[in-house]
């Protein structure tokens, strides 16, 4: 429907920033028959819906003294069981590593400062997933 003092809407498509229906011929160049979207806004609007890669996420639930910083090593996503990567401080006590660029499984441990190992085996999350750890030091 228009709005008063403009024409009807009789294409479909949406009003733009200046509460002005779209005209679909500035559009896409062909005007779409009733009810249908041009297929230069489809395309448009299939390219925002595409989803990024999937986040792996490992978040370790883990209050630490000022000053103190967590570490992850491991294998896989550039992983290395020589030198950690930080994780990044979160809130109430929350430490987060992510990546979207994981394959398969990632294997990891998570260090104090990069010096001092947790406790226990190695963590195991999937690409794609999240796990949640508590670490003991």
């Amino acid at each position: 429907m228009g709005k008063p003092g403009l024409p009807p809407d009789e294409s479909g498509s949406s009003d733009n920033d200046e509460g002005r229906p779209l005209d679909p011929e500035s559009v896409s160049g062909n005007k779409p028959s009733k009810g249908r979207v041009p297929a230069t806004i489809q395309h448009h609007c299939m390219r925002l819906q595409v989803p990024r890669d999937p986040l792996t996420i490992v978040e370790a639930k883990i209050e630490v003294r000022l000053g103190n910083a967590l570490y992850i090593r491991g294998q896989g996503d550039g992983l290395s069981w020589d030198k950690g990567q930080p994780l990044s401080p979160g809130f109430g006590g929350s430490w987060i590593w992510k990546t979207n660029k994981a394959k398969g499984k990632v294997l990891f441990r998570l260090l104090l400062n990069d010096e001092i190992w947790a406790k226990g085996e190695d963590g195991r999350v999937d690409a794609g997933k999240m796990i949640e750890v508590v670490p003991v030091f």
